[in-house]
């Protein structure tokens, strides 16, 4: 017999693991995805009732010698708002950045960028929870030096806007309105989580911890604990069969 407990914690699991590994082939459930890396110098529109995951490459590991941008333009009359889910960008030990993503508030790298004027490196725990444009358009630079190499990150990014949401939208604590399909898809389209149900907002929050010990290690954390858990179940189930089989 398996208990419903085991079932519950081995389901949130595999949808959490899903969240990495099911992400980065194209389409999303409700989004688009892109590797920034086959990308550059493009430019990318967000599409009707989606919202967009951007990828820093297509493998495991970043690659060095790299300065690649695209812009993202969102719908007309509204702006980008970007949350990261992945952030693993390697900084030195005196915590300036090795390799950087640059987020501007604009068409091109000439634009203010949205986090003061450092670019971003490090962990997901040293980032702020959302960056928002104030128009239409975002440009995405990721620089990495000739040795550079890690997990790299992945960006969602949603077009809104603040003001009275249609029926068709979803009205964010924050007041935000995007698009009501994106509520409860393991993304954060808000920028406060407002859209996530609580199941999927506690998803959320123990990725961002398990990102504090980078991409590599999150990912087997996560791996070893869907294994035994498997174990244990497969051990349950073993002894109820033993127990019930007659003498």
């Amino acid at each position: 017999m398996v208990f419903p407990k085991e079932v519950s914690v081995l389901c949130l699991s595999v949808v959490f693991l899903s969240v990495l590994v099911g992400q980065g082939q194209g389409a999303i459930g409700d989004g688009v995805a892109y590797y920034l890396s086959d990308n550059c110098d493009k430019v990318i529109e967000i599409p009707e009732n989606k919202d967009l995951v951007l990828y820093s490459q297509s493998g495991p590991l970043y690659t060095g010698n790299q300065d690649c941008s695209v812009v993202i333009q969102a719908r007309p009359s509204q702006k980008c708002l970007v949350t990261f889910s992945v952030f693993d960008v390697a900084k030195n030990n005196d915590d300036s950045c090795e390799d950087s993503v640059y987020l501007y508030n604009g068409n091109d790298n000439s634009a203010v960028v949205l986090h003061g004027n450092g670019g971003l490196c490090g962990l997901l725990s040293g980032l702020d929870d959302s960056y928002e444009t104030d128009q239409e358009n975002l440009t995405v630079n990721f620089q990495t030096d000739i040795d550079g190499f890690g997990g790299g990150f992945a960006m969602t990014i949603t077009s809104f806007y603040n003001g009275t949401c249609a029926n068709t939208e979803f009205t964010c604590t924050n007041g935000n309105c995007i698009d009501a399909v994106l509520e409860d898809n393991l993304r954060n389209n808000c920028g406060d989580t407002s859209d996530e149900n609580i199941a999927t907002a506690t998803v959320l929050g123990w990725w961002e911890k398990l990102m504090d010990f980078g991409l590599a290690a999150a990912i087997g954390i996560l791996v070893a604990g869907v294994v035994v858990i498997i174990i244990l179940i497969v051990c349950c189930v073993c002894c109820c069969v033993k127990k019930a089989s007659p003498v």
